[in-house]
This record gives C-alpha cells, sequence and structure tokens, in this order.
C-alpha cells in the first residue's frame, strides 16, 4: 500500500487537518433512544476512506522509484487525509438532504417528505445508521454505495469497539469491549 510521508509534509500544502467525530455520549444516546423505542440499528465501514477526499492544494509525492507526481486526491498519510474524507462524506449526506446535529456535527439526520427519519453517526470511516424502518437504512446505504466501497452489517453487532447485544423483544441492549480487550491481550 502507497502511503505519503506526512511528516515530511511541507505545512505550507495544508491549511486544516481537524476531522471531527461522534462524540461517544451521542453514540450511546442514540444507541438508548433506538433500543427504547424499538428502532432498527445497522453499521456500514467505508473500506478505503481516505482515498475519497478531493485535495485543493497542489501536492507532489516522490514515489519509490524516484517519480515526482501530483496528487489529485488524498493519500493515507497526508496531514490533511481525514480532514478532506470528512468534507467528502459530509457533502455527500448533505446531497441527501441530511443536516447535521447541531450539539454534535458527525450525527446526521435526515426527515424528508416521504417520511423517511433516519439518524447516521461518523466516526472517520465508521457509520451507524439508526430508524424505525429497516428500508430507510437501506435507502440511504443505497446512495452512499453508489458513492463509497462499504461492508453493511444490519444486524450492528459492532461499533467504536464496543460489541452490541441486543434482545428486542425484551428490550435490552447490552454493550461490552470483550473483543477490544481480548485483541489487546493477544497482541
Amino acid at each position: 500500500r502507497l502511503v505519503a510521508r506526512g511528516d515530511l509534509q511541507d505545512p505550507s500544502t495544508y491549511s486544516e487537518t481537524y476531522a471531527s467525530t461522534c462524540q461517544r455520549k451521542a453514540v450511546l444516546l442514540l444507541l438508548a433512544i433506538a433500543n427504547q423505542q424499538n428502532l432498527e440499528l445497522a453499521t456500514a465501514d467505508i473500506s478505503t476512506a481516505f482515498l475519497y477526499g478531493v485535495l485543493d492544494e497542489p501536492i507532489y509525492m516522490q514515489l519509490p522509484n524516484g517519480q515526482l507526481v501530483k496528487l489529485l486526491k488524498a493519500l493515507y498519510g497526508l496531514k490533511q487525509a481525514a480532514c478532506k474524507f470528512k468534507e467528502h462524506l459530509n457533502g455527500n449526506l448533505t446531497k441527501l438532504d441530511f443536516k447535521c446535529l447541531e450539539t454534535d456535527n458527525s450525527v446526521y439526520y435526515l426527515s424528508d417528505n416521504d417520511g423517511r427519519v433516519v439518524y447516521v453517526t461518523s466516526h472517520v470511516d465508521d457509520l451507524m445508521f439508526i430508524s424505525s424502518s429497516m428500508d430507510n437504512i437501506e435507502y440511504v446505504y443505497q446512495k452512499l454505495s453508489s458513492i463509497y466501497s462499504m461492508t453493511f452489517d444490519k444486524e450492528a453487532e459492532e461499533y467504536l469497539g464496543y460489541t452490541i447485544v441486543r434482545d428486542r423483544v425484551n428490550k435490552t441492549l447490552k454493550l461490552n469491549q470483550l473483543g477490544t480487550v481480548t485483541k489487546l491481550l493477544t497482541t
């Protein structure tokens, strides 16, 4: 995989590097609401997310063979890669009529004339969808998957290191980080 040497990047080649992510408390609150109201949950992961961001500034990179190339899109390792992807995602969600919450600009909501109400949280390339209807979630997923290469989990079994265990009949939703802890202990 080709990665840019951001540690050698000239500061004049970028103006912004910050990319917001959804707050964990917003995710936990939305999960609680979804559980209480028996809403549908799904998650998605955008593959090679940082490669979608469009660069505004001219950036040149020397390849391992010595060739100098101009980058048109962001590349992993660039200081502004996360910021450019966030701008790209935000623009595409806005085109689908999503709006950001005032309290967290990485939590989006859609409420349209067709009766769709969908919430989407974004944490870099990880998305969570919440709606009263799986059809609404699949509608949004189909729109986004026409732009991004994505994996989709209709059952929302994991998100941000949490394992989600849900019993919809008894209206319980439990979170644990057993997988994350096990991975940390074994590496």
